[in-house]
């Protein structure tokens, strides 16, 4: 039997990173720039208004403060997501290769390893498509899990599947050579995004019920 070729885990690039924080980047809150006007000396200072003013400049600088605090905040959630979306995608191809290593080498499948795997990947996916807004559309959006055999030769040939969708996805153009604008490239990660999901939860399925027969 063809051995199956480990893929070494790959990260998302610099350059698709910078494009994912544009996306997920919510336009910040400009900070007005402003003084209060100095009173003449020579002005009679009212009581009641001088506290007036001094209740507005506290507002104002309460304001700029908390506009000053949110772009800080924003910019961490920002790098919190693409540091969570890099780990997904170098997650998915680690278990990819413990996939096919048990599938191609070791022949004999772990039902409950199978079970935790394939739900990590849905999961996984899941985000992944959350953060890259790849969605689809009708029927297509909707989270379904294909039907899986309670067969292992069945389970088998999903999980080689599987194995050639992930592989297909993180191939991707779109994250490989981002600065190229590729309407196909965003169509086909969709489509491979579904596929790993439907996938996933359907082998999960499968994997679950045949490991409680044992």
């Amino acid at each position: 039997m063809k051995r199956d070729r480990a893929v070494a885990p790959g990260s998302l690039s610099a350059y698709v990173l910078a494009a994912l924080a544009l996306l997920l980047a919510t336009p910040l809150a400009c900070v007005a720039q402003g003084g209060v006007g100095s009173v003449p000396a020579s002005a009679v200072v009212d009581p009641e208004a001088a506290r007036i003013r001094d209740e507005k400049q506290r507002e104002m600088q309460l304001r700029n403060l908390e506009a000053e605090t949110k772009p800080r905040a924003n910019e961490e959630a920002i790098k919190a997501a693409l540091d969570q979306l890099n780990q997904d995608f170098k997650r998915i191809q680690i278990i990819r290769n413990d996939i096919a290593h048990a599938v191609k080498v070791e022949g004999v499948l772990d039902y409950k390893r199978v079970s935790d795997q394939t739900a990590e990947v849905k999961k996984r996916a899941l985000r992944m498509q959350g953060y890259l807004a790849l969605r689809g559309t009708g029927a297509d959006a909707k989270d379904q899990s294909e039907q899986v055999g309670d067969d292992g030769e069945q389970i088998k040939g999903a999980l080689v599947r599987l194995c050639k969708r992930i592989d297909s996805f993180v191939a991707n153009p779109k994250f490989t050579s981002p600065l190229v604008a590729d309407v196909g490239a965003t169509a086909s990660a969709n489509r491979d995004l579904r596929e790993i999901i439907a996938l996933s939860g359907g082998i999960r399925n499968s994997a679950e019920r045949l490991g409680q027969k044992k």
